[in-house]
């Protein structure tokens, strides 16, 4: 290797990380590009008022109370913790 090529080498090197480095500051900084767009379980929604929390064990029904989360709740059967209807059903 003679010393030409070792500096056309070094010069696009160090135009590559400048580079980078511009699109990483636009980009931010995380591994991802944000391009997911996911909104996590029930795609982000809620599952609205009404409905039923559910014993998975014993099956008794109660009706949901707006703001509090089925899974706080306890069955007053068995006392297994309950869940939202809507899971038990998928």
């Amino acid at each position: 290797m003679n010393i030409c090529s070792l500096s056309l080498r070094s010069d696009l090197l160090i135009k590559y990380f400048k580079l980078k480095n511009k699109i990483m500051s636009i980009l931010g900084s995380g591994k991802g590009l944000g391009l997911g767009g996911g909104r996590g379980r029930n795609k982000g929604g809620a599952f609205g008022v009404g409905g039923y929390c559910v014993c998975a064990k014993c099956g008794e029904k109660l009706p949901h109370q707006q703001g509090i989360k089925c899974t706080t709740i306890k069955c007053p059967a068995c006392g297994t913790t309950m869940i939202r209807e809507e899971l038990l059903k998928k």
